[in-house]
């Protein structure tokens, strides 16, 4: 169930640059956990779904790496915001 989750997720956000938490799948999910499908169809659809990720992600508008110093800006502006809103003792 996690592997197809997580697969699907990679793709979501490869081609829509979402990330969906409540997942619209769950109850077909909650049958995978629960045995629909066998072991054999769980690789064998991994497996496609990893190569069809593969081309998927040359063609994904993601940037290649994250944008470290929009990142750091941000933990250090979240850190200052905190310390502020810290009772004074």
């Amino acid at each position: 169930m996690h592997l197809v989750r997580l697969l699907r997720m990679c793709r979501e956000i490869l081609t829509e640059g979402v990330v969906r938490v409540k997942r619209p799948d769950a109850a077909e999910l909650r049958e995978i956990r629960n045995g629909a499908w066998s072991y054999d169809r769980l690789i064998e659809w991994a497996k496609g779904e990893d190569a069809a990720l593969e081309a998927v992600y040359k063609t994904s508008a993601l940037p290649r790496e994250p944008d470290r110093a929009a990142i750091d800006a941000l933990c250090v502006a979240l850190t200052e915001e905190g310390l502020r809103t810290l009772p004074m003792s």
